[in-house]
């Protein structure tokens, strides 16, 4: 495993079990609400990992929808990111297609302080 990235920070600094990422791919007209966070909570485990990500087509009301997510954070039940096809896929394909990791890495730490720090 790469030394100082964000998965691996993810486990060996923030003591986020994160052996398998889920991902839940939403294809709605409306925003996440507390239902598909559950449902994204419900399949993590300490073996499995407590680390997902919820892509969706766009996102209405962001501040709400990582308000969320950080309600699960500081629940311990884990770490949430929501990601939508707007802007946040858009601009990580355009990060990997420039094989700019770091600025990945450093999209992903910064969306974890925001969920973190709410």
């Amino acid at each position: 495993m790469i030394k100082n990235t964000f998965f691996f920070r993810l486990c060996n600094t923030h003591d986020i079990p994160s052996r398998f990422i889920m991902i839940e791919c939403k294809n709605y007209s409306r925003d996440i609400a507390n239902p598909e966070i559950d449902q994204i909570g419900g399949r993590f485990s300490p073996n499995r990992g407590k680390m997902g990500i919820i892509a969706c087509r766009s996102v209405e009301d962001m501040p709400l929808l990582m308000a969320r997510c950080s309600d699960t954070y500081r629940d311990s039940r884990g770490l949430i990111i929501p990601l939508d096809d707007d802007d946040d896929l858009h601009q990580l394909l355009s990060y990997k297609a420039a094989y700019d990791e770091k600025a990945i890495d450093d999209f992903m730490q910064k969306r974890f302080h925001a969920i973190a720090s709410v």
